[in-house]
């Protein structure tokens, strides 16, 4: 089952229209619903989706991380790739089922879920349409093509739903609908376009055995991942309340907004890298020691820009009554580097290489050390205590990865190549700090960003930084495979 594939820029500009789509979709939701529902209300469902995320995570499992890397192993027989994607699915199905049966049981069995119950099963139906998801059938083939035009239908009808159904501060449970529908559409689109590529049938057999396990470890490093990740949420909303919630959720979401743009990149990328790492290593090498400098190259840029523009950022987008999470989001934006960088490791060197193990082991870690932080942090630091233990989590996670990586690839983050970039991350720096003096609101943020790009890329350029010379040659890169 032979499928063209393209070059690396092609892909990345394609996926780079959905990360622009993706990041321009909540820069109108989110001012919307945090000024229409309020800080409480926002809080509500942020806290009951926090927890519906370990649900979804347990229908889920791993089968998703674990699908990209034995499809594309498998992608150009059709036999056998229809095999796998109907024995995962299957598998899918079992675990939605059981994943749901434990949430109706948690419901019920919860004190505190009582005041909650109608969001919980609004929210719950993204459970039940999991098995649907079958994103990683995309992503084997490299189809962003699909996603891309899929997750602008998608983000459209949902912002046509959100406007008619959310209108006042006690449409609580109609956002949770549009949360649905937002997700849902993606899955149904999935569904229906995965024909193109496979017959999807409900199969058991004993290859499913084979799978079982390296799920398993992908699902319970999945589960300790989530944990580090959306525990604070959680963790917030039984130790302080609704609002607190809302605060922290605000700041989290430019977070993640800055995640999802450097995260376009960590997607791209996963399938080509699976592909070099078993078939070509030293051309695997070269090119995972070009990105992961790539990324550092824009995730500290983008971690300075939030922290001068943090204020400016939480007022926009949610408005007055959220500025307390000011400087829980110039936190996070720290936390932000060590994150994309950890994650890179482990979808391109760790799950290649099938050390799941090792990712099992490090957010375990990161896990642990979140809810055990998290405990004296918030219950001092409220949402700051939140913001300060997830960025201590993201460090260690990231450490262990790479420690563990260097034994598939060597000296690909070299202090020298850091040194390097130092002028051009002053360069940003400083247009920043006068563009906090001098400028406020929009005007700030415009000049903050025009500045920072032009400095930054002229520094680059002025100090003959080979990354810039050499970019061109990784991007142009094309297998057939």
């Amino acid at each position: 089952m032979k499928k063209k594939t393209h070059t690396i820029t092609f892909n990345s500009a394609i996926y780079m229209i959905k990360t622009i789509f993706t990041m321009l979709f909540p820069l109108i939701t989110i001012p919307y619903v945090t000024r229409i529902i309020g800080v409480d209300g926002y809080g509500k469902v942020n806290f009951i989706s926090s927890i519906m995320g370990y649900f979804v995570l347990l229908a889920s499992l791993g089968i998703s991380t674990y699908g990209i890397r034995e499809g594309v192993r498998v992608k150009n027989d059709k036999k056998k790739f229809d095999s796998l994607v109907s024995e995962l699915f299957t598998i899918n199905i079992i675990s939605t089922i059981v994943s749901y049966s434990f949430f109706v049981l948690f419901i019920f069995i919860s004190d505190k879920m009582q005041g909650y119950l109608m969001i919980a099963f609004v929210l719950s139906i993204k459970i039940l349409l999991q098995p649907l998801s079958l994103e990683w059938i995309y992503n084997v083939f490299e189809d962003y093509i699909f996603i891309t035009v899929r997750t602008i239908i998608v983000q459209i009808v949902s912002l046509i739903v959100l406007f008619v159904i959310v209108r006042n501060r006690q449409d609580i449970c109609q956002y949770a609908i549009y949360l649905v529908v937002s997700s849902a559409g993606i899955n149904v689109f999935n569904y229906i376009y995965s024909k193109k590529y496979c017959t999807i049938k409900i199969k058991c057999n004993k290859n499913m055995i084979y799978h079982v396990m390296p799920i398993f470890i992908l699902f319970f490093a999945s589960i300790a991942s989530q944990i580090y990740v959306n525990a604070d949420t959680t963790m917030l909303g039984f130790m302080k309340n609704d609002r607190a919630v809302g605060l922290y959720t605000a700041a989290t979401n430019i977070y993640n907004m800055l995640r999802t743009i450097l995260g376009a990149l960590i997607t791209v990328f996963s399938a080509r890298l699976a592909y070099m790492f078993v078939d070509d290593r030293k051309k695997f090498n070269l090119l995972f020691g070009q990105l992961i400098q790539i990324l550092i190259m824009l995730s500290v840029p983008i971690s300075i820009g939030c922290i001068f523009l943090a204020n400016d950022m939480i007022l926009i987008l949610n408005g007055g009554e959220y500025l307390k999470a000011t400087t829980a989001l110039k936190i996070l934006s720290i936390a932000l580097n060590f994150s994309v960088v950890g994650s890179f490791y482990a979808s391109s060197v760790l799950i290649p290489s099938k050390q799941e193990k090792i990712i099992l082991i490090a957010t375990s870690i990161g896990a642990i050390l979140n809810i055990g932080l998290n405990t004296i942090a918030i219950k001092y630091l409220g949402i700051y205590g939140a913001a300060i233990t997830t960025c201590i989590s993201e460090i260690v996670v990231m450490i262990i990865q790479i420690y563990y990586s260097n034994k598939f690839v060597k000296n690909v983050i070299g202090l020298k190549s850091l040194l390097k970039l130092l002028p051009a991350f002053l360069g940003v720096y400083l247009v920043c700090f006068l563009a906090n003096i001098f400028w406020s609101g929009w005007l700030k943020i415009i000049i903050s960003f025009l500045g920072s790009l032009i400095i930054y890329f002229l520094v680059l350029v002025l100090t003959k930084n080979p990354l810039i010379y050499d970019l061109k040659k990784y991007m142009c890169i094309k297998e057939n495979y």
